[in-house]
């Protein structure tokens, strides 16, 4: 009989033979660990049933631990479903590497794989929509960037070096019919003292800028999969001026510009109250209550040691502001997360992690509103 299931650290053969994995947000790494009663025949259990029974124990923790790590949201979706989810593991569970090994009596079992992250978001659906009925419209707009400059700073050091001096000394008198004599001495004594501070700055960066095509695609193919009505930037222009006329308003037909983003994200992580406030105020004339913003920042191209291909990192980062009777409130967000992508050369591998972030970031800011009951 199988006993004693727990995660150790994975040992050496195992963890070498997949250092190479490209760990992202859908990574998911399982391990079984057991003590035998008989010894083990080609690195594997004698009965089959035990090895099966092994490897799906190894699918239940790879899956329980990716889920340990997601956010709330995510987590909560995964335990309300744990039971589906598990009874048909091989379909959230997906391209699965297993290497196991024995020594006498001792049997390892290590599984990794991807875990189909929409798949399990869906199970979240069909509850959240027939709850709410008709969804809002959102605007979601998402920069990719790549640094073009970065402005090292050296250390500051601030050097103190002070000097002090004070004196001592000692007298006495000496007392002797009707006479007397003091005797007395001094010293004076250096004192030097150094030390000193050091300040380190952070690195100046300036990004470029940009919006891949797919990546728009990718972002609204989510919202719309869970029926959000996602408004296009381009629509606003015309739609504000259609507005102000009938209306006798007068805002900025370009006042929600994609232009003045790129320029501020070049050179910082955030809109400046100004530029954000002008793009609220025209969702809010347009009456689109969800505004999704969101970074990608793209790093240098690199070659994964496993396949052999070119790999490249994004970190994507989001928030979500919701207008609720004109106070806009960030009611969902996404927290620096960093994805892998592969290709054949730095553009395809670059885009591969794009859509893999720009994916999760989506899924994650909807099952945020889902649980918050934001339609």
């Amino acid at each position: 009989m199988l006993k004693n299931i727990y995660i150790p650290v994975i040992f050496g053969i195992i963890s070498f033979a997949f250092s190479g994995f490209v760990h992202s947000g859908d990574y998911a790494e399982g391990v079984y660990s057991a003590e035998l009663k008989y010894k083990c025949k080609n690195d594997r259990p004698k009965k089959q049933k035990t090895y099966d029974a092994a490897l799906k124990s190894a699918k239940t923790l790879a899956l329980r631990n990716w889920a340990s790590k997601q956010s709330i949201a995510i987590s909560n979706i995964f335990s309300q479903n744990e039971d589906e989810i598990l009874q048909n593991l091989d379909q959230y569970l997906l391209n699965t590497e297993i290497m196991n090994s024995c020594e006498k009596k001792s049997f390892r079992l290590l599984v990794v794989g991807t875990v189909d992250v929409n798949r399990i978001g869906l199970l979240g659906k069909s509850k959240s929509m027939n709850a709410s009925g008709d969804r809002s419209r959102i605007m979601a707009v998402f920069m990719a960037r790549k640094a073009s400059e970065v402005k090292s700073f050296d250390d500051k050091v601030t050097k103190i070096d002070s000097k002090s001096k004070f004196n001592e000394g000692s007298e006495s008198a000496t007392f002797s019919g009707t006479s007397a004599s003091t005797e007395g001495y001094s010293s004076q004594k250096n004192i030097s003292q150094t030390g000193g501070s050091t300040v380190t700055k952070s690195d100046r960066i300036k990004w470029t800028v940009y919006r891949p095509g797919g990546l728009s695609s990718a972002i609204q193919q989510t919202f719309s999969s869970y029926k959000f009505k996602v408004v296009k930037p381009s629509q606003l222009p015309r739609r504000i001026a259609k507005i102000n006329n009938k209306r006798g308003t007068n805002v900025d037909p370009n006042a929600f510009s994609i232009e003045d983003f790129k320029r501020e994200f070049s050179a910082a992580d955030g809109l400046s109250p100004e530029t954000e406030d002008r793009a609220l105020e025209a969702l809010e004339l347009v009456k689109v209550p969800l505004f999704v913003i969101g970074t990608m920042d793209v790093g240098k191209k690199n070659i994964d040691p496993k396949s052999g291909k070119v790999m490249v990192n994004v970190t994507v980062s989001a928030a979500v502001q919701y207008d609720d009777d004109g106070w806009w409130e960030t009611v969902a967000s996404v927290e620096p997360q960093q994805f892998a992508g592969l290709g054949i050369d730095e553009m395809s591998a670059e885009t591969d992690a794009l859509i893999k972030a720009a994916k999760a970031a989506s899924n994650e800011i909807v099952q945020q509103l889902n649980a918050a009951g934001i339609n």
